[in-house]
């Protein structure tokens, strides 16, 4: 579900962690990485690089493209704010343009 979207060098997918299944709305796609590396510096990656595959920036951390919505969550998990778990969901985005 994210052939589309590049990991960033310093992330590591956790595979276990992982989720895809098909709606009648649209596919639901989790996955969860983990990295030595400052959140700005995730931040910025993805900034740059989704909108040239395609995606639309529509918040922070938040984008789409045909009709999906792809949300980046990064949360720290140690004192020094350097070692991430990055959560990444893709959803499709509801008529009204809701989160579904």
């Amino acid at each position: 579900g994210f052939e589309s979207l590049p990991l960033m060098p310093g992330l590591t997918e956790l595979i276990n962690e992982r989720v895809n299944f098909d709606t009648p709305a649209g596919r639901i796609v989790e996955a969860k990485t983990q990295g030595d590396i400052k959140a700005q510096t995730v931040e910025m990656f993805y900034a740059k690089t989704l909108p040239q595959l395609g995606w639309q920036k529509i918040g922070p951390l938040k984008f789409e493209r045909d009709g999906e919505r792809l949300s980046i969550e990064i949360s720290t998990v140690s004192r020094t704010g350097e070692n991430l778990i990055v959560r990444f969901a893709i959803r499709p985005v509801s008529p009204s343009g809701a989160k579904p």
